[in-house]
């Protein structure tokens, strides 16, 4: 199977926290090492724990659509 390039998440999803979803996905080995961007309006509140966790960047809401995609495009160095 394919694996993504990149995953995208919010912080705050219907049932699930964003937080347990990148500790599950850094707990799998084929995607241990994919980059990781999460959305949230609570970035001051979450910065240790999200640096912690390896994600890859974090974007606070509301996000631009410019900036999100400048900084897809640095991560994959498009």
């Amino acid at each position: 199977a394919d694996l993504p390039d990149l995953i995208m998440l919010d912080l705050a999803m219907h049932n699930l926290d964003g937080i347990e979803v990148v500790k599950k996905l850094k707990q799998i080995p084929r995607t241990t090492k994919t980059p990781i961007i999460l959305f949230t309006g609570h970035w001051d509140a979450l910065r240790e724990q999200t640096l912690a966790l390896g994600i890859t960047d974090v974007i606070q809401k509301p996000v631009h659509s410019k900036e999100l995609q400048e900084r897809i495009m640095r991560i994959l160095r498009v």
